[in-house]
């Protein structure tokens, strides 16, 4: 841990699906955040806070030996973000799930989530992400205004 941060673990989707016994790449992440069965908020912006793929992590996260996964609920404009920002300050790990990258961080933006989450990263949360939540954990990525024209590519900053 340098500085009071700790480590962003950023992992493919494909590679938390179907398995037979806890993975070792959770086992590490879980183990950085101290505690043999942590808590972990779920953030899934890049979906639109879809239930099943809540449920599919979750399912995964506690087959690995996490206690509890709560989805911290910031996609719709009804969002109760006072309850999301205290589910997100009380788990011992964020993560950040897949979809769609300019998705996720459009949503972070209009939630005005992005220095939240930046402040807690500075003050020692564990984070990790798969698939689009791990990109949406670098600094920035690229989109395309025009998927068919190559020169429409532009970055766009994520939660760095």
């Amino acid at each position: 841990m340098i500085g009071g941060k700790k480590p962003v673990y950023l992992l493919a989707s494909g590679r938390l699906r179907n398995l037979k016994s806890p993975d070792p790449l959770l086992q590490a992440v879980f183990k950085e955040s101290g505690k043999t069965s942590p808590t972990i908020a779920y953030i899934g912006t890049a979906n639109d806070d879809d239930d099943s793929f809540f449920n599919r992590m979750a399912e995964t996260f506690r087959g690995a030996g996490a206690c509890v996964v709560t989805h911290a609920i910031i996609a719709p404009k009804t969002a109760n973000l006072k309850k999301a920002k205290d589910i997100l300050r009380s788990a011992d790990i964020i993560f950040i799930s897949g979809g769609d990258v300019d998705r996720g961080m459009d949503l972070l933006n209009q939630r005005n989530m992005v220095n939240f989450l930046a402040e807690l990263f500075q003050q020692g949360k564990l984070f990790f992400g798969a698939s689009a939540g791990a990109i949406m954990l670098a600094k920035e990525w690229v989109r395309w205004r025009d998927p068919y024209d190559n020169s429409s590519a532009e970055l766009f900053p994520c939660l760095g």
